[in-house]
């Protein structure tokens, strides 16, 4: 009752709007009584902003949140994986656009006609090349240095620690976070850009080089997610290639169980 009536002492037109008349504005279809109150009220603008950022964010974890992965789309390519999983991945592109449109994206790249057997792994990573967005790691914890001070600690990532970490490269921010799965590490991340060039790396190509050989290629999708796996405890580097052409490359991140 008392945040009803602080609702009501804070809107400039009480009554103060409805959760449905919010909802209404953010789905496009506020009618015009209820466009008039958030034109002049302030306070009711502001609940309307916070209800926006938490739908956003809502979208951010459940979008696309019953596709298959990257991997289980390349598997199905190849003609790989078992036969209720290739049945079940065919069911679900018939109603995915987007996970179809991954899986394009994928049989363009790997190049490949469906076969039997995995493709050989490619003997050399591509060199970085003059233009290519080399990320610096800017989120690490603090290692006593040797002499009694501190110095920065190299990109680590370990699936038992729940630690995160943070590179960046011009106009890009990249999330990396390693979980613990059945089939071995999952390796996942977002790529953030600025927001006119955010739409620019949805379906980028993910790959993850490990002993100067790729092991796994994934995409990008529309919110700037991707999830690489299984991967194997060592060292590894990221190449993501949007398709105009742009390249960021992470290097030397260090995998540990």
């Amino acid at each position: 009752m008392s945040s009803e009536k602080n609702q009501t002492m804070n809107c400039r037109m009480p009554p103060p709007l409805t959760d449905d008349q919010i909802s209404a504005v953010l789905d496009g279809e506020a009618d015009v009584d209820t466009q008039r109150h958030l034109d002049q009220c302030p306070y009711c603008q502001q609940r309307v902003e916070e209800a926006r950022q938490i739908e956003h964010l809502l979208e951010q974890h459940l979008f696309r949140f019953t596709c298959p992965s990257s991997q289980v789309l390349s598997m199905y390519h190849l003609n790989l994986g078992p036969a209720e999983t290739v049945d079940a991945v065919e069911h679900h592109l018939e109603q995915c656009p987007h996970c179809r449109t991954e899986l394009e994206v994928l049989s363009d790249y790997l190049d490949l006609e469906p076969t039997p057997s995995p493709p050989e792994p490619q003997a050399l990573k591509p060199r970085t090349r003059l233009g290519d967005l080399l990320a610096v790691f800017v989120s690490q914890p603090l290692q006593p240095a040797l002499r009694g001070g501190s110095q920065m600690a190299r990109p680590v990532l370990a699936s038992t620690s729940g630690d995160m970490l943070m590179f960046e490269a011009t106009g890009i921010t990249v999330f990396l976070e390693l979980q613990a799965e059945d089939e071995g590490p999952q390796l996942k991340g977002q790529l953030v850009a600025e927001p006119e060039q955010q739409a620019g790396w949805s379906g980028a190509l993910v790959d993850v080089w490990q002993d100067d050989q790729l092991q796994i290629v994934a995409t990008v999708d529309d919110m700037g997610v991707f999830s690489c796996y299984p991967l194997q405890p060592g060292e590894i580097d990221l190449r993501i290639k949007a398709a105009d052409g742009s390249v960021v490359v992470i290097e030397d991140i260090e995998l540990r169980e």
